[in-house]
């Protein structure tokens, strides 16, 4: 692993210019979090109310049965599955099989650039950011652009043909559940409840051979097929791929002589065949899921299929899982998952808010940095003035999107909020009315005082 360390210094001048127009920034970040925010709980309260609305209408399905009375009504409904026909990779050609899909896994064995910062501020308010850029090889899921790098000329990737060298995904067209058909986004939508299973590179019929795609060579390496730039033991066709441990020779052996030592030349092939991966190199793994025995879906019966239902609010309200799952099961796995995104925008909006507040204060910590240790405190005093404003005011707004999305709460909120303060003011306005009753209670109690027995030694 090689590296390469470069320092910038950033004047306290041209600091302290950023940071000022970083408060633009930091008050646009702040009002997009209160739309965040805002939105977010509409979103809440209009995905709440689409769910319970379905869950009122739902009814329980058994997919055996196609029943006309169902046409056209919300349904839980629980299935067999089974794929009616074969799928093979496009690319890499295996025996037809009824699979639940089929993965095309490609990685690339590629330079990264990793680069490691450390800033330090010297006195007078410049600071000097020290970089090191270390490159290691490794295997990746989609080709690095190396250009970019500050050593590109001594790690340097190649291109890839984009039509043969990427992941890709094959899913079945025909399925049946139950006495339904499935249609495609429910096919997608539901996972195999299996581990995904490798297809050995044996099992390949046709596959692209490494001239047509502007490589050198390719073989198998383990339960993968891998093209290189490099002349390799190479794989013109599928059925010439042989493995890592396997050693081709062009003549039968002669039967008439001593054999030799078998673990010797054994040992020997796998030396010589033993794969290292070079950078370029393309490597293709092929797996398949299969089918789940049973499902379970949430949607409208049309005809033979299905289509998504969507409430009066116009919201989606969907579900396809693998396995059997009951009605209660399903909508409190809805209502699980929009509690959720609840919080995640929450949190986010929160987050937002107090990178903004901490940019629009960010020139005065700028200006501590004149003296470093000053600028510390600065910078650990105006994180938590940003915390001390956020955490009240996104709470404030969250209430306001509640109060505002859900008028029932809004109004029995104020209802007690005028009920107290119609209390509080009564009490106020009697005790104005009648001073010397006020007067005459705390004599009472300072008489009641006086007359307790003493203690005696």
């Amino acid at each position: 692993m090689s590296e390469y360390t470069e320092a910038t210094e950033t004047s306290w001048g041209s600091r302290l210019g950023s940071s000022i127009k970083g408060i633009f920034t930091g008050i646009g970040l702040f009002l997009l979090a209160i739309v965040l925010l805002f939105w977010g709980e509409g979103r809440y309260v209009k995905q709440k109310k689409a769910i319970g609305e379905a869950q009122d209408i739902a009814i329980t399905i058994d997919a055996a049965k196609l029943d006309s009375a169902n046409e056209g009504k919300l349904g839980v409904f629980h299935g067999d599955i089974k794929v009616n026909d074969e799928i093979v990779d496009p690319v890499f050609v295996t025996a037809p099989m009824k699979a639940w899909r089929i993965n095309r896994k490609v990685e690339f064995y590629q330079w990264k650039e990793i680069a490691k910062s450390k800033t330090e501020t010297k006195t007078g308010g410049k600071q000097v950011t020290t970089t090191t850029y270390s490159y290691q090889k490794d295997w990746v899921s989609s080709p690095i652009d190396s250009s970019s790098f500050k050593k590109a000329s001594e790690h340097e990737n190649p291109p890839y043909d984009p039509n043969i060298f990427r992941s890709e995904t094959v899913y079945p067209e025909d399925v049946s559940f139950g006495a339904f058909v499935l249609p495609e986004n429910k096919i997608r939508s539901i996972s195999s409840q299996e581990k995904a299973i490798l297809v050995s590179p044996e099992e390949i019929k046709e596959m692209p051979e490494a001239q047509d795609v502007a490589m050198a060579s390719s073989r198998i390496a383990g339960s993968s097929i891998v093209y290189s730039f490099y002349t390799q033991p190479s794989v013109p066709a599928a059925k010439a791929v042989t493995p890592d441990t396997t050693e081709t020779t062009t003549a039968a052996p002669d039967t008439t002589t001593a054999a030799p030592d078998t673990a010797a030349t054994a040992k020997a092939a796998t030396a010589a065949t033993a794969y290292t991966p070079r950078i370029g190199d393309c490597r293709v793994t092929l797996s398949y899921d299969k089918a789940p025995e049973k499902a379970t879906l949430l949607a409208l019966q049309d005809g033979n299929s299905f289509k998504d239902y969507f409430s009066s609010n116009g919201r989606d309200v969907s579900y396809a899982r693998a396995g059997i799952q009951s009605k209660e099961e399903v909508f409190a796995s809805l209502f699980s998952s929009n509690n959720m995104m609840k919080w995640i925008l929450r949190f986010v909006g929160l987050m937002m808010m107090f990178m903004g507040v901490k940019m629009v204060f960010e020139p005065l910590k700028v200006l501590s940095d004149v003296i470093p240790f000053f600028g510390s405190i600065a910078d650990a005093g105006t994180s938590i003035i940003a915390w001390i404003i956020s955490i009240p005011s996104a709470s404030a707004i969250i209430l306001l999107g509640m109060l505002f999305y859900r008028p029932f709460l809004a109004i029995f909120l104020g209802g007690i909020l005028a009920v107290g303060l119609f209390f509080a003011i009564t009490a106020l306005r009697k005790a104005k009315r009648n001073p010397m009753l006020l007067q005459q209670k705390k004599l009472l109690l300072l008489r009641k005082n006086l007359k307790q027995p003493e203690h005696t030694l």
